[in-house]
């Protein structure tokens, strides 16, 4: 078995991207199509076809941005891990490959903008503190 490589968030690319999101969307548009319209099967696809869509957007408007904020950091790296997480019940699949698609480290990226955070949150009033 290949070790899946690591990679702080903003090494990701759009071909990491691309190549996950083929390989879900391929696996997942097969299934739609096995399935009547209104069985619940095909709803369950349906549901993880969006599911899917929704992420990969999340993705590509981080790497658009890439803004330099451990907020937005910590929400790119969630949405890249769920992404990847789609695709694990595939894993026996003989076109999956994890090494493709690396893991982000799980390590605080940078201090956290206070200018994020709500007034009157605790956290920005411990902040000012």
């Amino acid at each position: 078995m290949t070790a899946v490589p690591q990679i702080d968030i903003e090494h990701l690319t759009h071909d990491h991207l691309d190549t996950l999101y083929s390989f879900l969307k391929e696996r997942v548009q097969a299934l739609l199509h096995a399935h009547p319209a209104g069985t619940e099967e095909h709803r369950g696809f349906l549901s993880l076809d969006t599911a899917v869509d929704t992420t990969r957007d999340e993705v590509v408007g981080h790497l658009r941005y890439r803004l330099d904020d451990h907020r937005a950091l910590v929400e790119w790296r969630e949405a890249w891990h769920r992404l990847r997480q789609f695709a694990e019940p595939w894993s026996d699949d003989a076109d999956y490959d994890a090494a493709r698609w690396p893991e982000p480290r799980y390590l605080i990226l940078r201090e956290p903008a206070g200018h994020f955070l709500p007034r009157g949150d605790e956290q920005t009033t411990r902040a000012q503190a």
